[in-house]
């Protein structure tokens, strides 16, 4: 098969592509995603496979979004010695028409188009190689499968002949129907055989499981007799365990009683101590206090000298201050009269910027004045004007429905042309009709026409319903087209077209408009550009009107910027001078608020340190009228001699405890509760575990253990019997089959050696002369060598498993091009290919492509770029 052609309308997210193919060579079609490129192959599989009105969710899924439209699709094709142009259109106006032109030509619709192009399928293309040699997306290391294609005649063929034959392959498939009797494929046993070894190892272990039961019934009865041992040795322990217990908690409690004379002792301690720190710190803050009022009196002594040395410096800056301030007011006088001349100088060279701007807004003004009127007349036009770009596209669409259906209709329809041999009369559907001698009159049939020669003859011409439905269908075309032109307000698709290209002309008129109007306003709105213009106008009027004559206005604007220059310089030099005299009286000024500042801050630093000596003696008198020096020494003294005699308690009372070793005895204690309650929970456990026994031998006696042993072991011989003469059978099946496959192989090697050749041949171009290929019984790839190293297809990398993908594909396609052949349809592969190898795959599928079709679907273009004989298509 060869595609020639593909064509989508309204498919999915494609609203139209047409592409069209070479019959061999590479064709590369370019795309970003969802432009439509795997759009093509989804398209040629739906109109192979779904019927026109089929309502199958794969044919909904392409009616495109939010459009209530069919998607359709028609396709170019040879195949075999067959070649035809084939249509289809579904959901919406249901439609399938199908035209072969070779071997001979027919013409066909429906469902008769659609089942006709299926049966020619059937008869020149295997389906299973052509989706073999497709890469689609999302699949790229999936390798094919080619056994039983078309390739295989081909590689029958390659290798000399029919390896198996008729007779061969029939006896071959009674081996492998006796042999699936017995044996499953990874030659596992099945049906009758697996029975009869199922019977077989159920008998025995009937009979074992049987024999083992009575064993354990002995073993059981002894079980009882230990138990019974053991439970009245536990009985003794409990009590010995118990009355240990007893005397070690007593001799605990004689313990926690000393405990609790330690806790008292150890409170009445930290009672002493707690005392004893705060006699302390009582101490503590006497002293603090006598420190306090010795560090106020020695601060006082020191800010007194300060104060008294610090009023000579006063009269020195005092003068200063004086002689910095008549220097800024002489200044001042000179900056104020240099102030008066640079503004004046200012605004004349303002007004002369005024004067130019004015010029400038006026012309601008005058631009938009021209835009506005040609936007009032591009808009008048548009407004009149109601076609626009995409009723011309839907009157283009009707008129040349109406132009196709009236060819149609012409070849529909059944003409009858009536030639006079003499004068006559005719009523033709009821209207008289004079015809002269040799004169023709042709009449068109839409239905029903009754022709009568009057006294002679009466016939009626009826169309066919095809036809009629024809008529009909052209009847509401051409209304159509009359109601979107009268919605337009054309006369027909000229007029459309010329209204629309009018309407294009006023809208670039319009748009330009636009721009000089905006590009000349700029930030402003009409008005107010109109309004800054009244604003600078009357601006130069009042400057003019309230300016004096003397000195004259400079001549034109740079003489008016020189001369504002010239006074903005005398003023900063005035300035400075006035900053700097400013600046010495400033701090003239900052030296006497400092002393200032340092004289209130001595003077209030006296004031603290008087107040605080003050503080400092009465806070002292305060506490001493309270607790005198003698009270606080002799509390600290008994305070001292209170903690050490709680501490001797202390320590006679652990010494106590610890003759008494509580440590060891609450060891002692635990271990003894701990085994006094194992030897309570063993004693129960024992007891339970002897009931249980004792029930379950007076259970298994009462079912006879001894008769089911019996019968297990008659049952096991039968098993036994049935079991030999099955295996027997399946041997000998096992070993035919074994023997044939052997033969088989040894022709399937032979077989598979052309498609195994051609891989190699593609394959060294990418990998080097050291490559070879292994395949398996489905003709995949399933090993590769390089230089002498050889690894399974899953220990190779994604790109490499990749790329045999592709070879394998391109080998089949080459073996099999003149045999019931397909495209080789690679969408998107070789996305894990590095630039090297690209290099070299490029070679090899434009070598493969002399002899076969490929077609390649991308949205990386820099990818099949080494493809050197491509033919590249953009979607």
């Amino acid at each position: 098969m060869r595609i020639r052609r593909i064509a989508l309308r309204n498919f999915g997210g494609v609203d139209r592509s047409d592409v069209a193919f070479p019959s061999d060579g590479v064709t590369v079609i370019e795309g970003d995603n969802e432009t439509g490129k795997t759009s093509l192959i989804r398209a040629l599989d739906a109109i192979i496979e779904y019927a026109d009105n089929s309502m199958s969710r794969k044919i909904k899924e392409l009616v495109p979004v939010g459009m209530d439209v069919g998607p359709e699709v028609e396709i170019e094709v040879e195949t075999g010695d067959y070649a035809f142009t084939y249509r289809k259109r579904w959901i919406r106006d249901r439609e399938t028409v199908l035209e072969i032109s070779q071997p001979s030509h027919e013409q066909l619709t429906g469902r008769d188009a659609h089942d006709r192009v299926v049966a020619i399928l059937d008869e020149t293309l295997d389906t299973d190689l052509w989706r073999a040699l497709r890469l689609d997306q999302g699949t790229a290391l999936e390798q094919a499968t080619f056994k039983g294609s078309a390739l295989g005649r081909a590689l029958d063929a390659a290798s000399g002949g029919d390896v198996a034959g008729e007779h061969g392959d029939a006896l071959w498939d009674r081996l492998k129907a006796e042999y699936a009797r017995y044996w499953t494929k990874t030659g596992r046993a099945k049906d009758d055989l697996a029975s009869a070894r199922r019977d077989l190892e159920a008998a025995s272990e009937a009979v074992t499981s049987g024999r083992a039961h009575l064993l354990s019934l002995d073993k059981d009865t002894a079980e009882v007799e230990r138990l019974k041992a053991q439970i009245d040795g536990l009985e003794i322990a409990t009590t010995e365990a118990e009355a240990a217990v007893e005397e070690l908690e007593e001799r605990v409690e004689k313990i926690t009683k000393i405990r609790r004379r330690i806790d008292t002792a150890v409170v009445e301690r930290e009672r002493s101590g707690a005392a004893l720190g705060e006699a302390r710190s009582e101490r503590s803050r006497r002293d603090e206090q006598l420190e306090q009022l010795e560090a106020a009196r020695l601060a006082l002594e020191e800010i007194e000298a300060e104060v008294k040395g610090a009023e000579p410096e006063r009269h020195l800056l005092t003068k200063d201050v004086a002689d910095a301030d008549a220097e800024v007011a002489a200044v001042r006088a000179a900056w104020e009269d240099s102030q008066r001349i640079y503004e004046r100088s200012r605004q004349d060279a303002e007004l002369r910027r005024w004067e130019i701007e004015v010029a400038q807004v006026h012309d601008r003004r005058q631009r938009i004045d021209a835009a506005r009127t040609e936007l009032l007349e591009a808009t008048a036009t548009m407004e009149l004007i109601a076609v626009d770009q995409d009723q011309l596209g839907h009157i283009e669409e009707a008129y040349l429905r109406v132009v196709e259906l009236r060819a149609a209709v012409g070849r529909a329809l059944p003409v009858v042309r009536i030639d006079a041999k003499r004068d006559l009369t005719l009523i033709l559907d009821e209207t008289r009709v004079d015809l002269d001698q040799g004169e023709s009159r042709t009449i068109t049939t839409h239905g029903h026409t009754e022709v009568v020669i009057p006294d002679t003859v009466t016939f009626v011409v009826t169309a066919g319903t095809d036809g009629s439905d024809i008529v009909e269908e052209l009847r509401l075309a051409q209304a159509l087209f009359a109601t979107l032109c009268d919605r337009g307000g054309v006369s027909g698709f000229e007029d459309a077209r010329a209204q629309v290209d009018r309407k294009a002309d006023a809208e670039r008129t319009s748009s330009t408009a636009h721009e000089t109007i905006k590009r000349d306003l700029a930030d402003l709105t009409f008005e107010g550009l109109v309004h800054k213009f009244e604003s600078l106008t009357s601006r130069i009027s009042e400057y003019r009107s309230s300016r004096s004559d003397e000195p004259s206005l400079p001549r034109d604007h740079s003489v008016a910027q020189e001369a504002e220059a010239g006074a903005k310089q005398a003023l900063a030099e005035t300035d400075g001078a006035l900053e700097r005299a400013t600046q010495r009286s400033v701090a003239a000024r900052e030296r006497m608020t400092e002393l200032e500042k340092m004289t209130a801050g001595r003077e209030g630093k006296l004031e603290i340190a008087r107040n605080a000596v003050g503080s400092a003696r009465t806070v002292l008198e305060s506490a001493r009228s309270e607790l005198s020096d003698d009270a606080i020494a002799s509390a600290e003294s008994e305070a001292r001699k209170a903690l050490k005699a709680g501490e001797r308690e202390v320590a006679d009372l652990e010494t106590q405890l610890r003759d008494l070793d509580a440590e060891t005895l609450d060891a002692l204690l635990g271990n003894a509760l701990a085994r006094r309650d194992r030897s309570r929970s063993d004693l129960a456990d024992r007891s339970d575990r002897r009931k249980e026994v004792q029930i379950k031998l007076a259970l298994e006696t009462e079912r006879g253990p001894a008769r089911l042993v019996d019968e297990a072991e008659t049952h096991l011989v039968e098993a036994e019997r049935r079991h030999g003469a099955i295996e027997g059978r399946a041997a000998a099946a096992a070993l035919l089959h074994t023997t044939f496959d052997v033969h088989r192989s040894a022709a399937h090697r032979r077989y598979i050696q052309p498609f195994r050749d051609e891989v190699e041949r593609l394959g060294r171009i990418v990998f080097g002369a050291t490559f070879e290929a292994g395949l398996d019984e489905n003709l995949s790839i399933d090993t590769r060598t390089l230089d002498g190293e050889t690894l399974a297809f899953s220990q190779l990398s994604t790109g490499a498993q990749e790329q045999l993908g592709v070879l394998s594909r391109l080998a089949c396609a080459r073996l099999v091009s003149d045999d019931g052949g397909a495209p080789v349809v690679l969408d998107d592969a070789l996305g894990w290919t590095d630039p090297a190898r690209l290099d070299r795959m490029g070679a090899a599928i434009s070598t493969a492509a002399d002899d076969c079709q490929v077609i390649i679907l991308t949205c990386v273009p820099d990818r099949y770029s080494a493809v050197g004989k491509a033919r590249t298509i953009r979607v």
